[in-house]
């Protein structure tokens, strides 16, 4: 069984994508079932758009 540990470390990595990338450091993981069903993160500067944030994907 996965952990709460488990889902935000795989925020924290997608925050560190982000930051990567240019945005800020923001990372979302929709967990249902203990399974992932969604993750996304922050594109606000690389979509040119400061309405994009993750979780309007």
């Amino acid at each position: 069984m996965r952990t709460d540990e488990f889902f935000m470390k795989k925020a924290i990595e997608l925050a560190v994508s982000a930051v990567e990338h240019g945005n800020e450091p923001f990372g979302a993981v929709l967990v249902k079932d203990n399974k992932i069903v969604y993750t996304n993160e922050n594109q606000i500067y690389t979509a040119t758009d400061p309405t994009f944030h993750l979780k309007l994907d």
